[in-house]
């Protein structure tokens, strides 16, 4: 064995004896984790009102913009491929450089504004569960995880008694629902759970004490919670599910909110409840919900353009999905894009126009008469037809874009909004995505005045 494996197992045997002391120590003091209490919508280690954040990198440039402004959370991909590295034990430098600069924006903005650093981790390659069937791929698999779960755990001290959360699976759920019939991973589908994990868990050399899962897709989700809960009982963590888990996310155009919950969210809340995502003794802490992670016209002809009934739909599902499965909700890689006016001085590229700021903070300059004529004019589509950006925003001729629906967005079961992605605009300009000359830094800014509280309530 090279010497650089032997340092990582001793790193890793030296943090599960520490980590494992530190929730006896937490137990005996009464202290109940994972206790989801739907009279508010908070997130243990998260704030007591609407959090705010953005994706990351680990370039120190990101890592100053953001200490300007500041966010509660940053978020960026586990791992050394962000996709699950199969086949391939990580490193953690990733996870290294993320709480580093979580810190490092905690100590250089102005009142040491606590930050939250969130790792998406995937524990399948691909969105269909095939690559789990093959029981090298899901050993390490689970190996990546434990160790992803014993570093985050032992970041905790007196100032982050929650060092870190985790956003599982992205599109892994929506993958499967929507493909349901012939999908490669089921609840009863086959998977060397047990065996695979006791495996992981030798060649870790941890303790080979867990429960008996059963051997199947439904065991494989409670086993990747029962490995966080775990090995990191202060990391609080959630799966991720889409809008087009149904078939399209045409939806969100189509139907009416009292349609909403028969059509979309039960059946959404009964899939995620056949694989027990959401049961049993290791739930999960949190749901995790996307749009797209585009701002809006970035595409030509772009299906994803949402009017201020768009959005009323969006957050109607979000509550009942994640009210019917006991937990928070968190949005995440929301487009952070705006929509342009006459005299906008953001400088914003027509491809990176978005709703979704203007919708949840308000825009004092923001009304249908001052729009800039580029963005009334860019075609999108619409279910089965093409329309134009104006028209699509009279059929909801009574929206006022200049007022603020973050209470709505909290009464909705929102905890916190995590802006951008790759591609997609977000608190700081990552090089790949839009830059905004700090216009969503501004609107976070001044939503830290007078912060809408987590628990407002239907």
């Amino acid at each position: 064995m090279k010497n650089k494996n032997k340092k990582l197992l001793l790193l890793i045997a030296v943090t599960f004896a520490l980590s494992t002391a530190v929730m006896s120590a937490d137990l005996s003091c009464g202290i109940v984790l994972n206790n989801n209490n739907l009279a508010t919508n908070k997130i243990r280690g998260w704030p007591s009102y609407v959090a705010m954040g953005s994706v990351t990198t680990a370039d120190e440039s990101i890592g100053e913009a953001l200490a300007k402004t500041p966010v509660d959370a940053i978020f960026k991909y586990a791992g050394e491929n962000g996709a699950g590295d199969r086949g391939h034990i990580s490193d953690l430098k990733a996870e290294q450089q993320t709480l580093a600069q979580a810190r490092y924006i905690e100590m250089n903005n102005e009142d040491h504004h606590k930050v939250m650093p969130v790792f998406v981790v995937y524990t399948s390659e691909g969105n269909n569960g095939a690559d789990i069937s093959n029981d090298n791929n899901l050993k390490i698999h689970y190996i990546n995880l434990m160790n992803y779960a014993l570093y985050l755990e032992n970041q905790r001290d007196y100032h982050h008694k929650y060092p870190a959360s985790i956003i599982l699976n992205p599109d892994f759920l929506g993958t499967l629902e929507q493909s349901k019939s012939h999908a490669m991973l089921k609840p009863t589908t086959k998977v060397d759970v047990n065996k695979m994990v006791d495996s992981a868990l030798q060649y870790l050399k941890l303790p080979a004490n867990h429960p008996v899962f059963e051997d199947n897709g439904r065991g494989y989700v409670q086993s990747i919670n029962w490995i966080i809960h775990n090995f990191a009982p202060h990391v609080p963590f959630g799966w991720q599910e889409n809008t087009w888990s149904v078939s399209s996310a045409h939806w969100i155009f189509s139907m009416q909110n009292n349609e909403i919950k028969d059509k979309v969210s039960q059946p959404v809340i009964d899939f995620i409840n056949s694989f027990g995502v959401y049961q049993g003794p290791f739930k999960p802490d949190f749901i995790v919900f996307d749009r797209y992670e585009r701002d809006d016209l970035y595409e030509g002809n772009s299906a994803w353009f949402y009017n201020h009934q768009n959005w009323q739909n969006y957050l109607t599902y979000v509550n009942q999905v994640s009210r019917g499965l006991g937990v928070p909700a968190i949005l995440w890689q929301i487009p952070g894009g705006h929509l342009i006016t006459k005299n906008d001085s953001s400088k914003l590229p027509i491809n990176h126009v978005s709703t979704a700021p203007d919708f949840f903070f308000g825009d004092e300059r923001c009304n249908l008469k001052n729009i800039h004529p580029a963005v009334l004019n860019s075609g999108i589509m619409k279910v089965d037809k093409h329309i134009s950006v104006k028209q699509h925003l009279a059929e909801d001729p009574d929206s006022d874009w200049t007022k603020s629906n973050m209470n709505l967005a909290a009464r909705n079961n929102v905890a916190a909004i995590l802006w951008g992605g790759g591609l997609t605009t977000a608190v700081a300009p990552l090089g790949s995505n839009g830059d905004d000359h700090g216009w969503l830094a501004d609107k976070i800014q001044d939503y830290y005045k007078n912060p809408t509280s987590t628990s407002l309530q239907l």
